[in-house]
């Protein structure tokens, strides 16, 4: 589906902003990177417990700071809170 040009422009070109549209602005089934129904993806789960024990190695490997500027109240309450336009950081070693 992410390379279907009935639902996106340029499908081809890599452009993660085509999903910040709000799930009202595009078709349901656009983006379901794990599949959908009893023929979902076995490694689901297993993707899932991964993206967290990868995000607290970096937690604990660096540290995240706000670029100059950028407020942290500055955020969007939804289904999640996440930050108003582009979270922009600098990256640095904690060690």
């Amino acid at each position: 589906m992410g390379r279907n040009k009935q639902y996106f422009k340029d499908p081809l070109v890599f452009d993660p902003d085509r999903h910040l549209k709000s799930k009202h602005d595009r078709h349901y089934f656009t983006h379901f990177p794990f599949s959908m129904g009893v023929r979902s993806c076995i490694g689901q789960q297993f993707a899932l417990l991964e993206s967290r024990l990868v995000m607290s190695r970096l937690l604990q490997t660096f540290d995240f700071q706000l670029v100059p500027g950028q407020e942290r109240d500055d955020v969007i309450q939804e289904i999640i809170i996440k930050p108003k336009g582009r979270c922009r950081q600098y990256i640095t070693f904690s060690h």
